[in-house]
């Protein structure tokens, strides 16, 4: 019998930091397997993750709840069966909607599992208006709605709050999840209660929404000919900026590793902060999530650069 702790959470909301702590203060490394699903084709996620020494599978490119059903079940049967892993932990793509993920795992009578959505803050009341059948689903359909930046942003914690416990009266709020003990509930001992059919009979699985992501996101791979410089980091950072106060939606995500003054980096961007970590890996490009209102002004920014 294998757990499965499914983290959900739109884009940038911070759920490879939450699975990284629970790897580091929870479950076992050596006996959970994380299974990352990323909308592009690539993953800069899998070298942060394997530093908890726990093995991490890739499914790129798509969307496990509508792009890869048939892989998704198949990578969940071969983890739960062949490779025995006491712990799965599923980081979904960010536009997932959590409902079709829930039915897809009661297919698997060996699974016991939690539903947890990562919700930051800071950036909630925009995301429930700009995409609100994905970001309202997976809000929904959560046993366990965590929330991060709240340190920053007390003043709206309460009526955040207020809007969930209307939205899913059932869910377990937890407003400080990296307190040492405060997610106890949930992984103490990788060990889960209730059967997994138990478990989501109460949540409103519904696999008719006729909405993809591709209706509302846009991906543009971003490669450069050239090393990049500081200034051209800070028009990024500025041209993302003003993107988002011209259609007042907190996109683009942006991910990639490139070079930087003949060092490389992996760049991490959500709106209002760019992370530069330095790394072993090669590459020069980045991955573009933005809105799809946005897609023609961020493909003309980089075209018109002398670093494409």
């Amino acid at each position: 019998m294998s757990n499965i702790y499914v983290i959900s959470g739109f884009l940038g909301s911070g759920k490879t930091e939450i699975i990284k702590y629970i790897l580091t203060n929870y479950l076992n490394p050596e006996d959970s397997i994380v299974l990352n699903n990323e909308l592009t084709n690539t993953s800069i996620d899998t070298d942060y993750l394997s530093t908890t020494k726990s093995k991490v599978m890739e499914v790129n490119n798509g969307c496990f709840c509508c792009d890869y059903k048939e892989k998704f079940n198949e990578a969940i049967d071969e983890l739960s069966n062949r490779y025995k892993a006491k712990n799965i932990i599923l980081e979904t793509s960010g536009v997932d909607l959590l409902s079709n993920t829930a039915l897809d795992l009661k297919k698997f009578k060996n699974l016991k599992s939690k539903l947890i959505t990562v919700i930051n803050i800071s950036n909630f009341e925009s995301l429930l208006e700009n995409y609100g059948v994905f970001y309202i689903d997976q809000l929904k359909n959560a046993e366990y709605l965590l929330l991060v930046q709240t340190d920053k942003d007390k003043n709206n914690m309460d009526d955040v709050i207020e809007v969930l416990t209307l939205m899913n009266k059932s869910a377990k709020i937890i407003t400080n999840p990296f307190e040492e003990n405060s997610l106890n509930e949930i992984f103490v001992d990788g060990n889960i209660n209730s059967l997994i059919e138990e478990e989501h009979s109460k949540h409103s699985c519904n696999p008719n929404i006729p909405l993809l992501y591709t209706d509302f996101i846009h991906i543009e791979r971003v490669d450069f000919k050239n090393t990049l410089s500081r200034d051209f980091i800070k028009s990024i950072d500025k041209f993302f900026f003003d993107l988002n106060q011209d259609y007042l939606i907190d996109l683009p995500r942006c991910k990639g590793i490139i070079e930087l003054e003949d060092k490389n980096y992996i760049f991490d961007y959500i709106p209002g902060k760019i992370k530069l970590t330095q790394t072993n890996k090669n590459g020069n490009y980045l991955n573009v999530v933005c809105s799809a209102l946005e897609k023609n002004k961020v493909i003309n920014f980089f075209e018109k650069s002398f670093y494409c």
